[in-house]
């Protein structure tokens, strides 16, 4: 894919400088005060002193005084929150390696916050819940120890009813790594590897949410070294997921959930290295295809395939790492010297879907690496990308939020000073967003403040503070965000409480809770 001369234009620092590029003050119907830094007056029992139009946050827990202490600052605290039956459920970690982890549910009050399920101490330490997901009636967790030992756990919200779904052959090299859900069924891969060094044999198993309906469904090989990170995803009535084999290498592998339909998809790069068929990010599932970026030449491409050898094909002759899809459209990005280049690819129109030149967001000044993509979001037609700028001083904000509507005049940066990496901070990537209704919330600095609870609507007019969750200018770093029943929840940090989960009820009119979406961790 070559970028056509004359199309991309570099705007100036803060987005000034090619035309049409630059938000105008008056493009929009201007967002209500109190939805950025102004408090309006009054108040009301839901919404609080103050809360305005959006709503205010309230802290829900109170963790530090659970029965179970942690010898470690800054700990116990929430992680992993997802929606499940109206409530929110959360993984609470003591600290890494610590003997146990529990899980937990709050419908946002803390009278009726409790603690699930304690996960017993195994022959490793407990390194937390790698995963959360619902599937229809049941939560499946991943819960992840020391010495690559792993178990697959389901629930549904009861103490009872909260269940390891398999016994566990070996302490040592059994790695558990869900995939995706099929026909009903959740299907995920066990590893058990002698070493971590030494390859072993990979199993796929499905399940129905009981340990009588768990069973082995194939052994992939015996000479693996278990599963891709991060590198699977279910297209129809069938999976995708990375392998790493001993002889083949990283490979994408696919399956219909039975023994005859499991089998390698196509070797993009023989030999040991493999293609490592997500360098670009995770797959994306798009109809009954899958989109997935393999790289073979030591820069990732994007390549297409309906789950057969025949059907699999390099859609884009240059690196591309995936973002977000649209109905008519899939929008990737490139790495260039000069910028990160978006581009938007129609999806099955056209003989080969041309990619569409979107806009070059440029380097920083003085740096000398071009922005990393940390997460993005598509929300009411826009796309936001969180980025991390190179070059900036230690302790400094770090990140930019920008947005596109999928054109050049569209393009604009909402914000400049973003923290999305603290190396000295115990949660090292905090890069989240979520997005409900037209608006999206997202952590950010202002003038002598830390980092808070910040809001956008997609205009710079309609960006900026929500709510100073830590006064002063220490940081409450909310992340972690979600959505459920009629609440959003995040983690945020105080100095009297540590990290604890918060709630915020936004208004229902201004923003309907059926188009809660949030941001991939670790995109990139």
């Amino acid at each position: 894919m070559r970028v056509p001369a004359g199309a991309v234009c570099l705007f100036a620092w803060l987005g000034l400088g090619c035309e049409g590029t630059t938000a105008d003050p008056d493009e929009s119907t201007p967002t209500p005060s109190s939805l950025v830094s102004e408090e309006s007056p009054g108040g009301d029992e839901e919404h609080g002193p103050g809360g305005g139009r959006f709503g205010r946050a309230r802290r829900v827990t109170d963790l530090i005084q659970t029965p179970t202490p942690s010898p470690d600052p800054g700990w116990p605290r929430p992680s992993h929150l997802v929606d499940f039956r109206g409530e929110v459920y959360f993984a609470v970690d003591y600290s890494t390696g610590y003997p146990e982890g529990e899980l937990w549910a709050s419908d946002g009050t803390s009278r009726n916050t409790r603690r699930i399920q304690s996960f017993p101490p195994s022959a490793g330490m407990f390194n937390g819940i790698s995963k959360a997901q619902v599937i229809r009636d049941t939560l499946y967790l991943t819960i992840n120890h020391t010495e690559m030992y792993g178990e697959a756990w389901a629930s549904d919200g009861t103490t009872p009813g909260t269940v390891r779904l398999m016994d566990s052959p070996t302490p040592f090299g059994n790695s558990v790594t869900p995939v995706m859900p099929i026909r009903n069924r959740l299907y995920f891969l066990r590893a058990l590897l002698p070493s971590p060094y030494d390859p072993g044999p990979t199993e796929l198993w499905s399940t129905d949410g009981t340990l009588a309906g768990t069973r082995p469904v194939f052994t992939l090989s015996n000479e693996t070294y278990g599963p891709a990170t991060s590198c699977e995803a279910s297209a129809g009535d069938w999976l995708f997921f990375g392998l790493i084999g001993s002889e083949t290498g990283n490979e994408p592998w696919v399956s219909d959930g039975t023994p005859e339909g499991t089998r390698l998809l196509k070797d993009l790069r023989p030999g040991p290295l493999g293609s490592v068929p997500c360098s670009g990010g995770p797959p994306m599932a798009v109809g009954d295809e899958v989109y997935f970026t393999p790289s073979r030449t030591g820069e990732p491409e994007l390549w297409t395939t309906n789950g057969t050898e025949a059907g699999t094909r390099k859609v884009l002759d240059a690196p591309a790492t995936l973002l977000q899809q649209t109905k008519d459209h899939l929008y990737v990005l490139q790495h260039q010297s000069v910028g990160l280049t978006v581009w938007k690819l129609r999806i099955r129109k056209g003989p080969d879907g041309a990619p569409e030149l979107v806009v070059t967001i440029p380097s920083a000044p003085g740096a000398r690496y071009p922005p990393s993509l940390m997460s993005s979001l598509m929300v009411d037609g826009r796309l936001y990308l969180m980025l991390l700028v190179n070059g900036a001083e230690e302790g400094e904000p770090n990140g930019q939020l920008w947005v596109t509507d999928g054109s050049n005049p569209g393009t604009r940066l909402l914000h400049d000073k973003v923290t999305v990496r603290q190396n000295s901070a115990p949660l090292i990537e905090r890069y989240d967003m979520l997005g409900i209704g037209n608006h999206v919330l997202f952590g950010c600095h202002t003038q002598d403040q830390g980092r808070e609870l910040c809001v956008t609507d997609g205009t710079i007019r309609g960006t900026g503070l929500l709510q100073e969750l830590e006064p002063g200018s220490a940081s409450s770093s909310p992340h972690a965000f979600t959505c459920a029943g009629r609440n959003i929840y995040f983690v945020a940090h105080d100095e009297e409480h540590g990290y604890e989960l918060w709630k915020l009820k936004p208004h229902p009119g201004l923003h309907p809770s059926t188009s809660c979406v949030t941001s991939p961790r670790g995109q990139q």
